[in-house]
C-alpha cells in the first residue's frame, strides 16, 4: 500500500473546548484522503492540570511529613467555608464548599466557569497531620454526603484534575483574594489552619 502524501496544509477539523482538544487534519494530495492529523490547542487552554484545595502543606505542622496541601478542620463548631481550588500552575479555577455540621464534613466542588472540567476529584479525610495523604479517584470519600468525623478536629486533603482556559472568570490566584464568605483573606485562612493546630495540641 502506497503511504498519502501529504499536501502539508493543516485544515481544523475540529474547534478546541475544555472537554477536548481541537484536531487539525491535512489531507493527501494524491486521494485526497486524511494524511496526517494531530491536537491542537490555543496557547490559553489547559488540560488534565493537577488541582488542590489551597491551604498549608501536612509537613507545615508539627509531625507532619507529607507535602500534601490540607484544610485543618475544627468540628466542635458548625462552619460553611468555600477554599480555592488551585491548579499547580497557579489559577483559581473553583471552590471546596467544607460545611462541618454535628461533627461531620460534607464536601462539594464548584466551578468558577461552567465550561471547566474536573475529573478524578477524590477527598480523604484524616484524624490529624500525621496521617494526612492524598487519595485518589478510586478510594475518594462521597462529594456532597456528610461524611462522619474522627473526633473534634480532622485534615482534609482535595485533589482533581482540572481542564480549563487562562482568562475570564479562571484568574489568576493569590492568597491575598477574599474568599467568598468569610470576609477573610486565603492567607488568613491558612493562618487561621495553623493557629488551630496550636491550639489543638497537635
Amino acid at each position: 500500500m502506497i503511504p498519502h502524501k501529504s499536501n502539508g496544509i493543516w485544515v481544523d477539523e475540529r474547534e478546541a473546548t475544555t472537554k477536548q482538544m481541537g484536531l487539525q487534519v491535512t489531507h493527501c494530495s494524491v486521494c485526497g484522503n486524511v494524511a496526517s492529523q494531530r491536537n491542537v490547542a490555543p496557547r490559553n487552554f489547559r488540560y488534565e492540570v493537577a488541582t488542590y484545595a489551597h491551604g498549608p502543606q501536612a509537613s507545615e505542622f508539627p509531625g507532619g511529613s507529607s507535602a500534601a496541601p490540607i484544610l485543618y478542620l475544627d468540628l466542635t463548631q458548625d462552619s460553611d467555608q468555600r477554599y480555592a481550588l488551585v491548579t499547580e500552575d497557579g489559577w483559581l479555577v473553583g471552590y471546596a464548599r467544607v460545611t462541618v455540621a454535628g461533627g461531620t464534613v460534607r464536601v462539594s466542588v464548584e466551578k468558577t466557569v461552567e465550561a471547566n472540567v474536573m475529573r478524578y476529584r477524590a477527598w480523604g479525610m484524616f484524624p490529624d497531620v500525621t496521617t494526612a495523604r492524598m487519595v485518589d479517584y478510586e478510594n475518594s470519600l462521597p462529594f456532597d454526603q456528610a461524611v462522619k468525623g474522627p473526633g473534634e478536629h480532622c485534615v482534609i486533603t482535595l485533589n482533581m484534575l482540572t481542564n480549563y482556559y487562562q482568562g475570564g472568570a479562571n484568574e489568576k490566584f493569590s492568597d491575598g483574594l477574599m474568599a467568598p464568605g468569610s470576609g477573610m483573606s486565603y492567607q488568613e485562612l491558612y493562618l487561621q489552619m495553623l493557629q488551630m493546630s496550636e491550639q489543638s495540641g497537635e
